[in-house]
C-alpha cells in the first residue's frame, strides 16, 4: 500500500470517527429537546385543565365576578352571576364602565387600579356617592 493511500484511509477513518461523535452529540441533543417538548406539552395540558377548573368555578360562583382595566372598564371577565345580579349581559358591558356607574364617578376605579387603595374593596360605601351597583 502506498503512503498516500494509507494517509487517505487514515483521514477517512478520522472523518468517520468525528462524524460518529457528531451524530452521538446530535442524538443526545435531540433526546433533550424531545424531553423539553414533552414537558411543555404536559405543562400546557395542566394549564388548560387549571383554566377549565377556574372557568367552571367562576361560572358557578353565586356572586358577581368581573375584572376592570386600569381605567375602570370591564376588561374580559363577567360571570353569569354578574349578569343575573347586575342585569347586564357580557356583551353589553365589555370595554365599558359598569353601567351602574355614573360618568362623574368613573375616576374612583382608577384610584383602586393604580394601587392607592391597595387591599381595599369596592362597596356601596366606597363607591362614588349616588352610584348604585344594582340596577333599578
Amino acid at each position: 500500500m502506498t503512503l498516500s493511500l494509507a494517509l487517505y484511509l487514515g483521514a477517512l477513518v478520522s472523518h468517520k470517527e468525528r462524524a460518529e461523535k457528531l451524530v452521538a452529540k446530535l442524538s443526545a441533543l435531540n433526546e433533550d429537546l424531545q424531553r423539553e417538548v414533552d414537558e411543555r406539552h404536559r405543562a400546557a395540558a395542566a394549564l388548560r385543565q387549571a383554566n377549565e377548573i377556574l372557568r367552571a368555578m367562576l361560572d358557578a360562583a353565586p356572586v358577581a365576578i368581573f375584572d376592570l382595566d386600569p381605567e375602570g372598564r370591564v376588561k374580559s371577565l363577567w360571570n353569569p352571576a354578574a349578569e343575573q345580579m347586575l342585569g347586564w349581559g357580557r356583551d353589553e358591558v365589555m370595554g365599558r364602565f359598569l353601567p351602574a356607574v355614573p360618568e362623574e364617578c368613573t375616576e374612583e376605579p382608577r384610584v383602586f387600579a393604580n394601587g392607592s387603595a391597595l387591599g381595599s374593596r369596592f362597596s356601596e360605601k366606597t363607591w362614588c356617592a349616588g352610584a348604585r351597583m344594582v340596577p333599578g
